[in-house]
């Protein structure tokens, strides 16, 4: 049986643990960084469907419901949001938006019926620093 140093399974367990160095990355896996990430929370009491300049993202998502992420390419984005019903009016949002940056479009039941939109840009979350040793 060979024994090995400890520094040395320390230092191993820190290098397989290790990140690359530098920059930040977001909680999800990055789609494509040339385009945002943008995802859906339902805080309605129905389903409702997102669109981003004419086209949907997600289809009816259920209440109560964050989805997965998705791609948007364009810097300025009208989110559309619609529920079920005949003569239920969209609810609409104007956003600029930055590649490889992520953001929450989140639907709150609003005034006579027509949901209430915003939008809130993620923070970036620091990539661990490949230097540190725990």
């Amino acid at each position: 049986m060979q024994l090995i140093p400890e520094f040395l399974v320390a230092a191993a367990v820190v290098l397989v643990g290790a990140a690359s160095p530098g920059g930040y990355q977001p909680d999800h896996e990055v789609i494509n960084p040339a385009t945002a990430s943008v995802r859906f929370t339902n805080s309605l009491t129905s389903t409702a469907t997102i669109g981003a300049n004419g086209t949907i993202l997600f289809r009816d998502v259920a209440p109560a419901t964050t989805t997965e992420w998705g791609s948007v390419n364009d810097s300025m984005v009208v989110f559309t949001v619609t529920v079920p019903g005949e003569g239920n009016t969209p609810a609409t949002i104007s956003q600029t938006i930055e590649d490889g940056a992520q953001y929450t479009v989140t639907a709150d039941p609003g005034p006579e019926g027509v949901p209430m939109l915003k939008v809130k840009r993620e923070a970036a979350i620091p990539k661990p620093d490949s230097t540190t040793t725990h």
